[in-house]
């Protein structure tokens, strides 16, 4: 198991066996279990020769899914601690891109409203030069939404159909889910509740499928 290895001084197999047992207490949402073992991954990481083929990712994967457990864990200070060691390690822009769209998660989870946004506009304008991708659609989801939760449910109107149009344009139901939840409350709040509810069903509908 991965306590035996961990207490071994063999380290890769007990990298491996902390990465199992990380991803196995995610699936049973066990998020406290995930967050240890994926420390312990990340303490012997620096131990164990050729590491990201033994664990099967790459250290900033790792931290981001750290960053992940330690949020569903209640603690999104640490999650922007790990999100940042991340950032600092990620040398392609697009896998900065989605480090930093977390990020705004979490600086919102931890009450830095400020930072949230300027992470969600950061993430929003590092993709205005490529080409649509589900990965666009997600950005613009995120960062509709956030305008909705921080009261912005206005602007969020448009950002969310935006981001709706995106998701319908790669095929990404679960953008587009998100982003028509998060148009339906806008619509709300705005007045419009016989739209607004239809686009919240149809959201709920799309995530569900």
């Amino acid at each position: 198991c991965a306590t035996h290895w961990w207490q071994s001084a063999d380290h890769a197999p007990a990298l491996n066996a902390a990465i199992r047992a990380a991803g196995l207490a995610v699936e049973l949402y066990a998020y406290a279990e995930a967050s240890l073992q994926f420390t312990r991954a990340l303490e012997l990481w620096d131990r164990v020769p050729d590491a990201e083929a033994v664990a099967g990712m790459s250290r900033p994967e790792i931290l981001m899914e750290a960053a992940e457990s330690a949020r569903w864990n209640n603690a999104p200070h640490r999650s922007l601690e790990l999100a940042q060691s991340a950032l600092e390690l990620a040398t392609a822009e697009l896998d900065q891109v989605r480090i930093i769209e977390r990020m705004g998660t979490y600086y919102w989870e931890s009450d830095r409203t400020n930072e949230a946004k300027a992470s969600f506009e950061r993430a929003y304008f590092m993709l205005s030069k490529y080409p649509r991708s589900i990965l666009t659609a997600t950005v613009a989801a995120s960062r509709a939404h956030f305008m909705l939760l921080s009261s912005h449910y206005r602007a969020a109107i448009p950002a969310a159909r935006e981001a709706v149009g995106l998701a319908l344009s790669v095929d990404s139901p679960v953008a587009e889910g998100r982003a028509r939840i998060t148009l339906g409350m806008s619509l709300v709040f705005d007045g419009a509740l016989h739209d607004g509810t239809e686009q919240v069903r149809r959201g709920h509908e799309l995530i569900l499928a």
